[in-house]
């Protein structure tokens, strides 16, 4: 996998029309929540495992 360029990354950001932009940016909040959703489901396991509420997979 590439790393990653931010340089590059700005340039693929000025070259998108202002509705691309909008959508770019409502695909990332829509990434965002679901990546929340699942360090909260994993936070929420992890302390089952603790308390030994749960075994591990």
């Amino acid at each position: 996998m590439p790393r990653f360029d931010p340089a590059e990354f700005g340039r693929l950001l000025a070259r998108l029309t202002p509705q691309q932009l909008r959508q770019a940016k409502a695909l990332v909040a829509e990434a965002r929540e679901r990546a929340e959703a699942v360090l909260e489901i994993d936070a929420r396991a992890e302390a089952r495992r603790a308390r030994g509420g749960a075994r591990s997979a």
